[in-house]
């Protein structure tokens, strides 16, 4: 669990703000934010080879040198100084960074994956995660505190961007010391022969087909507001990181205490109710950036308490679903499949926003808040897809509702 504190402390600086914070002091424009945003999800297309590798390799060797790689990845970046770069190369260079570190952390992501699935029990697995949720989020929010605090203080961007490339790399070390140390059930039973056809397989397995349409249908939907909150706040609203910050911090607090009550309703009615009740309150977010505004960015405030709730739950019900329907020696495979479905939807989506980004800083002045409206209108789409992902033992969303309801009406 404290890895994935350590883990979300990389995300907060290889990613949202901090990434932004880069492609602007290099002098990048919408489109190249766009993409930069985009490269952490779409390089989930890659989770294919991933699959592939990681019966290869074997799970905990291969989540252990590729999530540790991720981070070292971003050493040219801490070494920008030193390099004496124009903004072009230099902007070049990020790109390469990114794009390095977020394949790394694909095939990491896809290791740990199988392998949690080995470790913790399937009755266990929805407080498990929703327990987990609590030191990522906990990490997350001291990573946003200290990011706004470091691009926010009087040193110039060449020093404070580095320095914080440079904390990256150290979270690489750090992680691959909290991942060794952990138990592999599978350490001593002989590895199986990849094999390409597991991916027919799972294609062709009815039981899987509900979660691959949804994960590809979420991520397009997902793109066109997450790849541009951050320019938006910054350039649109005329905020500065310290309410990138304080956003971050407050839905960092409320997953903390809501993720655990989501596992246990996971464990109980199941991760498909889960999923589709939080995908369709996720769907507010992006309309309620909607109304936000350079004088009115109140309702930020909202956003956030509603953010920590909605994907805390989203966040537990997406991991334990795909285990549950993977069978456990098809298991990566399976995740590859899922993950490559949701990236390749966010990848084609960021492209497309991206485009349409352009237009409105060239037509509109630059307000993004039309693809916000969109976004929002996908996502509560997609909680009708939700609903239909395969699942026997879950119960109902209606049985969901009313036992939160009586939940919460308990004395």
């Amino acid at each position: 669990m404290l890895e994935g504190g350590v883990s979300e402390t990389w995300n907060a600086f290889a990613t949202g703000a901090v990434l932004t914070a880069w492609a602007l002091h290099l002098g990048a424009d919408p489109s190249t934010i766009a993409i930069l945003q985009g490269l952490s999800t779409g390089a989930q297309v890659l989770h294919a080879p991933a699959g592939f590798l990681t019966e290869w390799i074997g799970r905990k060797r291969l989540a252990i040198v590729a999530m540790t790689g991720a981070r070292l990845a971003w050493a040219p970046m801490a070494a920008l100084p030193l390099l004496e770069l124009d903004r072009g190369d230099a902007a070049l260079l990020l790109i390469g960074v990114a794009a390095l570190s977020a394949t790394l952390q694909v095939l990491g992501q896809n290791a740990w994956g199988a392998w949690m699935g080995d470790v913790v029990p399937p009755t266990l697995r929805g407080r498990f995660f929703g327990a987990r949720t609590v030191f990522v989020t906990g990490g997350a929010a001291l990573a946003s505190l200290a990011s706004a605090l470091l691009l926010e203080s009087e040193l110039p961007r060449e020093i404070t961007l580095p320095g914080i490339a440079a904390l990256l790399c150290m979270t690489g070390l750090v992680s691959a010391g909290l991942l060794a140390q952990q138990v592999d059930p599978l350490g001593r039973v002989p590895r199986t022969r990849p094999d390409l056809r597991a991916y027919g397989e799972a294609l062709r397995d009815p039981r899987a087909r509900g979660l691959f349409v949804y994960q590809l249908l979420w991520g397009a939907a997902v793109a066109p507001a997450a790849a541009f909150f951050s320019l938006h706040v910054l350039r649109t609203l005329h905020a500065g990181f310290f309410l990138l910050a304080a956003h971050a911090i407050a839905i960092a607090l409320t997953r903390v205490f809501t993720a655990p009550l989501w596992g246990r309703a996971v464990d109980r009615w199941g991760a498909r109710p889960v999923l589709a009740i939080c995908s369709f309150g996720i769907s507010m977010m992006p309309a309620i950036w909607v109304f936000t505004g350079p004088e009115r960015v109140w309702p930020l405030a909202i956003d956030a308490m509603l953010s920590g709730l909605w994907w805390g739950g989203h966040g537990v019900a997406s991991f334990d679903l795909p285990l549950g329907i993977a069978p456990a020696k098809r298991r990566s495979y399976y995740l590859a499949l899922f993950a490559m479905a949701s990236g390749f939807g966010f990848a084609i989506s960021t492209l497309l926003a991206g485009t349409a980004a352009d237009w409105l800083a060239a037509n509109a002045g630059g307000d993004l808040r039309p693809l916000f409206a969109v976004s929002a209108v996908a996502r509560a789409a997609c909680a009708l897809v939700a609903v239909r992902v395969h699942e026997p033992e879950a119960s109902s969303v209606r049985s969901l509702i009313f036992g939160l309801r009586r939940g919460a009406s308990a004395p």
